[in-house]
């Protein structure tokens, strides 16, 4: 069992990976090894602000209403949710690190830091915050990726599963590995191996 572990410096944790890679798994236990830290999920922002709701009512269960929930691959998806939800993700973080919190972002981030997100969004807005950054990066071996996208059944993940030439596809835009991981400051999990030891190794990285 890991026991609890505390940081002497504000730390922005980035979790990131592709799909069915670990990530959740590992950051949720982190979050609760790890003192003053605090889990941000992608996918529960992104699901809450595109579930339809009831604003033709008054009552006050309106805020809990859910007529359904709009599709991912819908255009109000890419103008009004998926860069808006990145964004909260990194301000929220911001908000909290000023009070000397431990935010663990749980996103994907995959194409963001091909295209040089760390240098060019992440490290601009927090360049005021005396704080550490550090990337936590998450992959297993395709097959296992494949087989556990498999065996959770969700249907945002229909497409990557669609046929053999819809999977390379997936893979040639989000690969288990990316080129310019090694220049950004992380720490490479394989997520096949016992999350305690990860884990062990995760806090140690984060003391660095």
């Amino acid at each position: 069992m890991v026991t609890k572990a505390f940081l002497d410096k504000p730390t922005l944790i980035v979790g990131a990976g592709n799909s069915a890679t670990g990530k959740t798994t590992h950051l949720l236990e982190l979050a609760r090894v790890l003192s003053d830290s605090f889990w941000i999920d992608k996918d529960t922002i992104e699901d809450t602000f595109l579930t339809k709701m009831d604003h033709t009512s008054d009552d006050i269960l309106r805020y809990t209403s859910n007529l359904g929930v709009l599709s991912r691959k819908r255009s109000h998806h890419l103008e009004h949710v998926e860069l808006q939800s990145y964004l909260l993700m990194l301000k929220e973080a911001k908000n909290n690190l000023v009070l000397g919190k431990h935010p663990i972002l749980d996103g994907n981030y995959v194409r963001e830091l091909q295209q040089d997100y760390f240098d060019k969004i992440i490290i601009p807005l927090f360049k005021d915050v005396n704080c550490n950054i550090k990337i936590i990066y998450f992959y297993a071996p395709e097959h296992i990726v494949k087989q556990r996208i498999i065996d959770r059944a969700e249907a945002r993940d229909n497409d990557k599963l669609a046929s053999e030439e819809s999977w390379n596809n997936f893979l040639k835009k989000e690969p288990l590995l990316i080129h310019n991981l090694e220049k950004l400051p992380h720490l490479l999990v394989d997520s096949t191996k016992p999350i305690e030891e990860n884990i062990k190794k995760i806090i140690l990285f984060l003391k660095e």
